[in-house]
């Protein structure tokens, strides 16, 4: 007995077609809502800092929203801990360079992507190392945008207290396109430097 098998094809017409294509695209848009942003306002809209330790993308989330800081479309960890927040508007992004990265008490600060500046994290720094050994050894590299802040924390039973860090605005030379993981003061104390993109 032979069997015929017939094979029919089905030609969705093409409004029906578009429809679909449609509702995809807007059900997507629900899912991923940065894809409604060109890539120009999407960096515009973004921010920079250097993460600490042991704090993850979830942690920032939150204490973000904690902070009164609308829920950010992306929270980006690099290897070498900065971290890159991209909000839905300028204005969150301000807000947060504005009152900085605040931590168990320490106020990290944070810049705008798009700013042609480094945010240099200076560590292993002991209290009695002052800062103009420092600015020193970095001179070739470029030049500082204002003045070396100190790392803090903050204990409820009193005031500041350092822990070893500083950081400064930089603006490398022309010229420069990197500095050093490392550099040695001329009295021999050796701290380390942390960048975005290094």
């Amino acid at each position: 007995t032979r069997m015929l098998l017939e094979v029919k094809s089905f030609v969705v017409a093409p409004a029906l077609a578009c429809a679909l294509l449609k509702l995809s695209m807007a059900a997507e848009s629900q899912d991923m809502p940065w894809r409604r942003f060109s890539s120009q306002a999407l960096r515009e809209n973004s921010v920079r800092f250097r993460c600490p330790s042991k704090v993850g993308a979830l942690d920032i989330a939150d204490h973000l929203g904690d902070a009164g800081i609308p829920h950010p479309l992306s929270i980006q960890l690099s290897s070498n801990r900065f971290c890159t927040v991209t909000f839905a508007n300028k204005v969150s992004g301000e807000k947060l360079v504005e009152q900085g990265f605040v931590w168990q008490g320490a106020c990290i600060p944070v810049t705008h992507v798009l700013e042609p500046l480094l945010q240099l994290h200076i560590a292993d720094v002991p209290i009695w190392v002052a800062d103009a050994p420092l600015l020193a050894c970095l001179g070739e590299y470029g030049t500082p945008v204002g003045p070396v802040r100190a790392g803090s924390l903050k204990s409820k039973h009193g005031a500041a207290i350092a822990n070893g860090l500083r950081f400064v605005t930089f603006r490398l030379a022309k010229g420069v396109s990197n500095i050093p993981s490392f550099l040695t003061t001329k009295g021999g104390h050796t701290f380390s430097i942390r960048y975005d993109g290094q």
